[in-house]
């Protein structure tokens, strides 16, 4: 248990340096520039990390999954990575390059040209997370995120005090990259698993095919989280894209959140896989009704306080965004549960499976977003994410239920999803005045649930048992 904290601590430090630096930047520019020069900032970051994305390709859930149960056939896994990698960061580099030729214009064009200096580095430090996550050794990857995002903002400083605007921003941004593959490489070497250059076309194509499924998993999945953006700015206005994107930007640490306890708890959900399905199955089921139960108090805290941290943190113009956070917040759960039915098929290698379940989630937010900002504004993409996350919780649950092991809830379990959802629906339904005392009341009821018996002792031990997992090994 002691391990997991730690490292669970140790990756939401990692995750949650990005948007605190980030935080910072996109601070600094609705302050000094405007929504409208925020608007086309968020959309650069969107367009960036679809492209990184690409880049790295998986790499880290199939080397995290397959280290972390094979470790003696670490070296054969590394060699491949990187042939793939230097392959994939050059094609995701060529293909930035011709997107901010033919779709961009003027000065965003050129701060994407900068960009795409970032991609091999992002398919090499792919490579270094996946090793760091299943060797256990987490805080490496919280090291290189401090460093990179550190760096990042001295030199965001710099081009903010010398007025140079976006292309020199993207540079900082683009240089802090470069800088962290290198500091991460060095880490990989001391741990003696240093990563060379060169392309050989066997290993990468043997990872390509091994790689192909994740690859397609979390593009799809990235994808998901960024189109909203992309698809408001088209859609709308400057000023309100960097409207939706202040509160995309708060509701990003919020995922964080979770992402950063499923980073954690996926190696050991793979070694668990292979040790006992039974157990594995039972610890699958505990983990997703504790963190959609567990994710309820951050999201009803996001919905009461979401026009006062949007006005404290990016001023007054922003206070609009109130109802676009508050929409996304009560999304919260159905991305916890996502995050650990998807990371459970995965560990039991059916991640075929949530590929189609995110294609369909993506089609249907496409849908959503592109019916729905038009008439709603800015406010349809959070609906159409509410929605479309919705779908996926159903569709994974089902791929579960049919590939894994039949889920057949009982009266917790029923519970349970009470405890989710009518706190967060009376919170988001209370009129403005009376947001804070139903959102108090709610969490309130949340607790008598809780205490009530919604997770039992056994269940608790369950899960203490099945944590206590040490480099592949289960505690029966």
């Amino acid at each position: 248990m002691a391990s997991l904290l730690a490292n669970s601590a140790a990756t939401l430090l990692a995750r949650l340096a990005v948007p605190a630096f980030s935080f910072a930047i996109s601070v600094t520019i609705a302050r000094l520039y405007g929504a409208e020069t925020l608007g086309v900032y968020v959309q650069l970051m969107a367009l960036t990390v679809i492209f990184q994305t690409a880049a790295s390709a998986g790499i880290p859930l199939l080397l995290t999954r397959d280290i972390a149960a094979d470790g003696e056939s670490a070296p054969v896994h590394l060699a491949r990575a990187g042939s793939f990698a230097l392959a994939s960061g050059t094609a995701a580099s060529a293909a930035f390059l011709l997107y901010a030729w033919l779709g961009l214009d003027g000065r965003p064009a050129l701060a994407a040209a900068v960009l795409a200096a970032t991609m091999i580095p992002s398919a090499r430090m792919a490579i270094q997370e996946g090793f760091f996550m299943a060797t256990r050794t987490h805080h490496r990857v919280t090291a290189v995120a401090l460093v990179e995002n550190s760096l990042k903002l001295v030199l965001a400083g710099v081009a903010f005090v010398a007025g140079k605007g976006i292309v020199a921003i993207c540079a900082a941004i683009a240089a802090a990259r470069i800088v962290a593959a290198r500091v991460g490489g060095r880490l990989m070497a001391r741990q003696g698993a240093a990563l060379g250059w060169s392309l050989k076309w066997p290993d990468a194509l043997a990872f390509a095919r091994v790689v192909a499924p994740f690859a397609v998993l979390l593009g799809v999945s990235m994808l998901y989280f960024r189109v909203d953006v992309l698809l408001v700015g088209r859609l709308r206005d400057p000023a309100e894209t960097g409207l939706y994107g202040a509160a995309i930007t708060l509701y990003t640490v919020s995922l964080l959140l979770i992402s950063s306890l499923m980073s954690a708890v996926y190696p050991r959900l793979a070694s668990a896989f292979r040790a006992s399905q039974e157990g594995f199955v039972r610890s699958t089921a505990l983990t997703v009704k504790l963190l959609a139960v567990g994710s309820v108090p951050l999201a009803v805290v996001m919905i009461c306080t979401a026009e006062w941290a949007l006005v404290l943190v990016f001023g007054e113009a922003y206070r609009d965004a109130a109802r676009v956070l508050q929409l996304l917040a009560a999304s919260l759960p159905l991305h916890a549960v996502n995050g650990a039915l998807g990371q459970a098929l995965q560990a039991g290698r059916h991640q075929a499976v949530m590929v189609r379940v995110v294609i369909a989630g993506l089609a249907t937010h496409v849908l959503g977003i592109l019916l729905l900002v038009p008439r709603l504004g800015i406010d349809g993409a959070a609906v159409s994410m509410l929605v479309s996350s919705a779908i996926v919780t159903s569709g994974s649950a089902l791929g579960f239920d049919r590939r894994v092991a039949g889920l057949r809830p009982g009266w917790r379990e029923a519970g349970a999803v009470v405890a989710v959802v009518v706190p967060i629906t009376l919170t988001l339904l209370a009129p403005a005045p009376w947001l804070v005392p139903v959102g108090v009341a709610a969490l309130t009821a949340l607790a008598i649930g809780v205490a009530a018996g919604v997770v039992s002792r056994p269940e608790l031990e369950q899960l203490r048992r099945v944590l206590r997992l040490r480099d592949g090994a289960a505690v029966p």
